[in-house]
């Protein structure tokens, strides 16, 4: 497996290759069991993967959780790249496309969450 710094300032070394996590879980009704889930990553960590794509949208947050949980043994080994949605709201401030404050905020109320709560990061970043 190769290696590479991620971004210009980050000083985080990656693998080359990322896992992608949204197949992890079955909350679309589709999708890896957890112990196929674990199976994936741990050949993806065997061949020195240390990269994940995950987002909190990823099987209605269920891939978020499990990869939280795949990772929790080596936590600082993987660097998992978080995507998250903007909240888009009018110009009189009401969310716009239907959304819910939910989809943005677990904590309900409009209140988000950090990027990557359920990974179990003692701290979130956002890179320049």
């Amino acid at each position: 497996m190769g290696y590479t710094t991620f971004g210009r300032l980050t000083g985080l070394r990656v693998s080359a290759y990322a896992l992608g996590t949204a197949n992890s879980g079955t909350g679309w009704g589709a999708g890896a069991e957890p112990d196929e889930a674990r199976r994936i990553f741990d050949r993806f960590a065997e061949a020195g993967g240390t990269f994940l794509d995950n987002a909190d949208g990823y099987q209605f947050g269920e891939s978020e959780e499990l990869t939280g949980k795949l990772i929790s043994a080596d936590r600082d080994h993987f660097v998992p790249g978080h995507q998250v949605r903007p909240v888009l709201r009018s110009a009189a401030g009401h969310l716009q496309d239907g959304q819910q404050p939910q989809e943005h905020g677990r904590l309900g109320g409009g209140q988000p969450e950090a990027p990557g709560h359920r990974l179990h990061r003692p701290a979130v970043g956002v890179l320049p």
